[in-house]
């Protein structure tokens, strides 16, 4: 019997470990169970986008579990997608339980014949077939594209190409003309996922555009939402990305939101929270919370872009407001000063999402560096299968991984770029250890949920 009661007891305090605060709010894209599955090239692949939007997600509902997939290969195109979507894509969806993104366009626009010197060899006329008919060919694969994927998924969300940045002042050449074909890309693939009763286009393009215009107009041409490649957007460029996504899907904006009147010693909201143990005396006023969700992190490199995205206002908002005081307060959580405020500000509402003092922006900032590692095994991860979709006509044919690594590291050799040479050489170094990375993904997936499980936390506001 003792040995029950003691039992009765470790379950107890195990379930209460684990118990979440009521959540007020849901998704409207991903559910309980649902796959992530970010189909794309480059800008996929290497995961700025898709991480910032995992990030959202595990953080605004860390009781909803979604397996997150990055199925990115750098250089694709929409015929590398259609040569492996049968082992590659189609495997990892699942029985109609994911919900697939697709953005694809960038390889399959031909940037190099934008370039000066293929233009004066082409000629204007020449140019203009090429480029006629580069679109026939990308409207034809990308039809079977989104046929395969929108059959196969419980949701899909198509994406207009990522900008290329044709007006700022940067390093690489620019390949003038490269973005207004991807416009035009984004319009057809707009128009194929309206033909779908599954599917929904999303303008990437232009919420990238305006932004990277607004970002020049204030900053000058040397600053870009992409890389100076022009090409390739990290977090910041991702961020815009993540923007328009909940905008256009009007997801939750609300981390938490608090507000109390001190003068009758009451809770008017407690949304997205449970709070208990209200005390207010004079001069002090404490109580205990437990969040459905805790913040969204923007690295210090990225804070730039929220002059021109207003994102925690619009997506990330934690918001304290208390009225009936008076003077000015010092915020302390779990003992620790965090901040200090007037009560003009306590009663418009303090957002609490950009405090990086805050226990909870503490934790988020661990989920953020876990997303990064993510990110990161994905990108190693997925690099595996773009030599073999550069070598893919003599790749089918060879057997074992030692035939393969021989291979690819043979062909390397005759090349005279130093990217793919280097992506061989980790090639080599990561076809055999393929099933274990895989796994790794899977555990981390599994310990940034982990991570962004909100904890409880005490409150103290006193009269400075």
């Amino acid at each position: 019997m003792k040995f029950m009661k003691k039992a009765l007891i470790i379950f107890t305090l195990a379930v209460a470990t684990l118990a979440f605060a009521k959540q007020d709010q849901k998704s409207n894209v991903y559910q309980n169970g649902d796959r992530a599955c970010m189909v794309g090239d480059s800008i996929t692949a290497g995961g700025w986008y898709t991480s910032n939007i995992m990030m959202y997600y595990i953080t605004r509902f860390p009781e909803m579990y979604v397996d997150w997939r990055n199925i990115g290969i750098s250089g694709d195109g929409c015929h590398g997608i259609l040569w492996r979507m049968n082992w590659d894509i189609l495997p990892q969806l699942g029985q109609k339980q994911a919900v697939s993104v697709l953005m694809i366009g960038m390889n399959d626009v031909g940037r190099n014949k934008f370039g000066k010197e293929s233009r004066e060899k082409l000629g204007e006329e020449k140019l203009q077939k090429r480029i006629l008919s580069t679109r026939k060919n990308y409207t034809n694969n990308l039809t079977k594209v989104i046929d395969a994927l929108s059959e196969n998924s419980r949701k899909l969300i198509v994406f207009t190409p990522s900008i290329y940045d044709q007006t700022g002042d940067l390093p690489a050449e620019n390949l003038f003309g490269v973005n207004d074909e991807l416009v035009v890309f984004g319009q057809i693939g707009t128009e194929l996922a309206s033909k779908k009763p599954n599917a929904v286009a999303v303008d990437m393009s232009k919420a990238m555009l305006e932004t990277n215009a607004k970002l020049q107009a204030t900053e000058g041409k040397g600053k870009t939402i992409v890389g100076n490649d022009r090409v390739h957007p990290k977090f910041a460029g991702g961020l815009v990305m993540l923007n328009k996504w909940l905008t256009d899907f009007k997801e939750p904006t609300e981390v938490s939101n608090i507000e109390i009147n001190a003068k009758k010693k009451s809770i008017k909201r407690a949304f997205n929270c449970d709070i208990t143990k209200l005390n207010v005396e004079k001069g002090k006023i404490s109580f205990d919370i437990l969040e459905a969700s805790i913040p969204f992190v923007v690295p210090a490199d990225a804070q730039y872009v929220l002059k021109y995205v207003p994102f925690h206002d619009n997506f990330n908002r934690q918001i304290l407001k208390i009225s009936g005081l008076k003077g000015k307060y010092a915020l302390k959580i779990d003992g620790q000063k965090v901040g200090e405020y007037t009560a003009k500000e306590l009663a418009k509402g303090v957002n609490l999402a950009t405090n990086a003092n805050t226990p909870q922006y503490k934790q988020a900032e661990n989920v953020y560096k876990i997303c990064t590692r993510f990110r990161g095994e994905a990108a190693t991860y997925r690099s595996i299968f773009m030599i073999e979709l550069f070598n893919r006509k003599q790749m089918d044919k060879l057997l074992t991984i030692k035939e393969k690594i021989a291979f690819a590291t043979n062909h390397a050799k005759t090349l005279k770029s130093g990217f793919v040479k280097n992506a061989t050489e980790r090639y080599a170094k990561n076809k055999p250890r393929q099933a274990e990375i895989a796994k790794n993904l899977k555990q981390i997936n599994d310990l940034i949920y982990r991570a962004s499980k909100p904890k409880p936390h005490k409150y103290e506001l006193e009269k400075i």
